[in-house]
């Protein structure tokens, strides 16, 4: 059996990081070089786009011909980060990223569907004063 959690963060990723027009300009990280998440970090760094925390529901669904895991609903988290000062550009980047997904269906190894939908977005200001923070709440309705 293979991971499937692991193969939708693949093709999640190669969808954001091949998207036309280029969401935050490619800058898409499962974990943030120490060099861009610091503190002192320059503005030409951002913005990005982090694959962040996700929790996973079995659907329960069983179907005796059907090997392995029948399906399962993951809720992803995507964190966009930006130094421009206001709010256009992550709210810019969290529009990308539900136009690129919202409503699709992503190719996942050894998955015969995989349905997205964004359920949220909302951003807010970091304590350092000029980091802005987007996160973006994606699900996504995965079967065997």
């Amino acid at each position: 059996m293979s991971d499937a959690s692991w193969n939708l963060q693949a093709a999640l990723y190669t969808a954001l990081k091949n998207a036309s027009p280029l969401i935050a300009l490619a800058r898409i990280y499962d974990a943030v070089p120490d060099a861009v998440s610091s503190a002192d970090a320059p503005d030409n760094e951002f913005p990005y786009v982090q694959i962040g925390e996700m929790d996973s529901i079995p659907d329960d669904v069983s179907d005796s011909s059907a090997a392995g895991d029948d399906g399962e609903t993951e809720n992803i988290t995507l964190h966009v980060w930006s130094r421009y000062n206001g709010q256009r550009e992550v709210k810019q980047v969290m529009q990308q990223i539900k136009a690129l997904l919202h409503g699709t269906s992503l190719t996942v190894t050894d998955r015969a569907s995989a349905q997205v939908y964004v359920r949220s977005r909302r951003n807010f200001l970091d304590p350092d004063g000029k980091t802005r923070h987007g996160v973006v709440s994606v699900e996504v309705i995965h079967r065997n």
